[in-house]
């Protein structure tokens, strides 16, 4: 681990990209006409995948940065089930056939906040309008403090075999202080249910950079992790962005640490997650050797999309409900955040676009790029380059840039080859920012790179 005062020069505020172009260069002039355009414009034997998006939580969790909405009542959550149902059959009407699915993923918000019944609803609505795969992965994000062995089973039943649980720390004075408190036994629980029904494939959620997070809680959260035999880890960095999440000025009241203590943090969770016995993959995740994220890194067939690291190969996926953003292979859509813009445009017959971009030739270069960077740390610039049929000198500005990172010992160019080094893994979102044409070193819209 290099000394952070190396590393500390370099610690930008840049993008994660999930996406590329990011969301924050989205734009108002990409509209519903647009979407349609997109849809209608599907090769009618590709393979797509969904994303449902619940925005609903019973209690606010003061870290949180994610589209949410705090509701005690029921009926808010039935409504919207309703409009998502009706959303499924607009874009189905759009597409103009039953579309091939190979993924499906319930991210929120709370998606187990949704009733059996509602769950059961859902899906028969994607199954009548959409051809979903006997192969499909299915997964649905868990908070195990409401989860309940009936929503498990009704899970199973409609087919989720992948499921992902929020736990983020579980040292109880962290705990406290982000406002979610979750004892190690409704998580062992909620993994026990999950197994009992048949859901084998089971995701944690980590986060370091939390305030109180010592880095002996943080090795204890790591073991207990593998205790419960947790197949695969999503470790993100505390992002503190209050000026866009008001609540998060909470968590001011305590220490937040520092930049050099998240180095600390991060490189020893890095640290204790490979002694228990996981691969890292990409730039903040880790999952055993049997999973299939691993495989598919080895396979050199890892990708990177909304939902961070995946083996999603699918060229399009689709976005439902509020906030929610569709990426397609010219260009990507985002639903209105406000689920009452939401609900209004759907239950008028309207898709509910709130804004978005169309991608040109030059952004999907420049997005393979990032995404090579971004799983395997290494990208062959010439091989890339004569595959979009881009002139290799269109990079010589990104590679100008790379210079100095190089001279630091974060990454090595041979010729147009960039490998980026062990030491220079924490700032391989900077690395990507250089072949990133939009990204502005002082636009203030992202979280620090450590």
């Amino acid at each position: 681990m290099l000394p952070f005062a190396t590393v500390e020069k370099y610690n930008a505020g840049v993008p994660r990209y999930t996406s590329y172009p990011t969301a924050n260069h989205f734009h108002d002039k990409v509209t519903s006409e647009t979407y349609k355009e997109l849809l209608n414009n599907l090769p009618e034997d590709e393979e797509i995948s969904l994303y449902l998006h619940i925005p609903f939580c019973k209690q606010m969790c003061w870290y949180c940065g994610c589209n949410t909405r705090i509701v005690s009542k029921y009926e808010p959550i039935s409504n919207y089930a309703k409009t998502l149902a009706t959303e499924i059959e607009l874009i189905s009407s759009y597409i103009g056939r039953k579309q091939k699915v190979s993924h499906i993923q319930w991210g929120g918000g709370t998606p187990t906040y949704l009733s059996s019944s509602d769950f059961e609803f859902l899906f028969t609505k994607i199954r009548n309008k959409f051809e979903v795969l006997d192969k499909a992965e299915i997964s649905v994000e868990i908070d195990p403090r409401t989860l309940t062995e009936e929503k498990v089973k009704t899970l199973a039943k409609v087919g989720v075999n992948r499921a992902s649980l929020g736990v983020q720390d579980f040292d109880i004075a962290v705990q406290k202080a982000i406002n979610r408190i979750q004892s190690y036994e409704q998580t062992k629980q909620t993994v026990d249910w999950l197994r009992e029904n048949g859901i084998e494939s089971i995701n944690f959620d980590l986060i370091y950079g939390l305030p109180l997070q010592t880095l002996d809680s943080i090795k204890k959260s790591v073991k207990l992790t593998k205790k419960l035999g947790a197949n695969r880890v999503a470790l993100f960095g505390y992002a503190h962005v209050p000026w866009f999440k008001s609540h998060q000025k909470v968590l001011e009241k305590h220490h937040l640490p520092t930049p050099k203590e998240r180095y600390e943090m991060f490189n020893t969770a890095t640290d204790a997650f490979i002694e228990e016995g996981y691969t890292p993959i990409g730039i903040d995740h880790f999952a055993m050797a049997d999973d299939t994220l691993t495989k598919a890194l080895n396979n050199k067939t890892l990708q990177r999309n909304f939902q961070g690291y995946t083996v999603d190969s699918s060229q399009t996926l689709i976005g439902l409900g509020a906030s929610s953003i569709s990426c397609l292979p010219e260009g990507f859509i985002q639903n209105s955040p406000s689920t009452k813009s939401y609900e209004n445009s759907i239950n008028n017959g309207l898709l509910a676009v709130e804004r978005g971009i169309k991608v040109s030739k030059e952004d999907t270069f420049n997005r393979a790029i990032i995404e090579q960077l971004m799983c395997y740390f290494s990208v062959d610039l010439k091989e890339i380059s004569e595959k979009h049929s881009f002139d290799i000198s269109y990079l010589n500005n990104a590679i100008e840039k790379l210079t100095h990172l190089e001279k630091d010992g974060f990454i090595k160019i041979n010729g147009y080859n960039i490998t980026i080094t062990e030491q220079g893994k924490p700032l391989t979102r900077v690395v990507c920012s250089c072949f990133d044409t939009f990204w502005q070193a002082k636009d203030g819209q992202h979280a620090q790179a450590v």
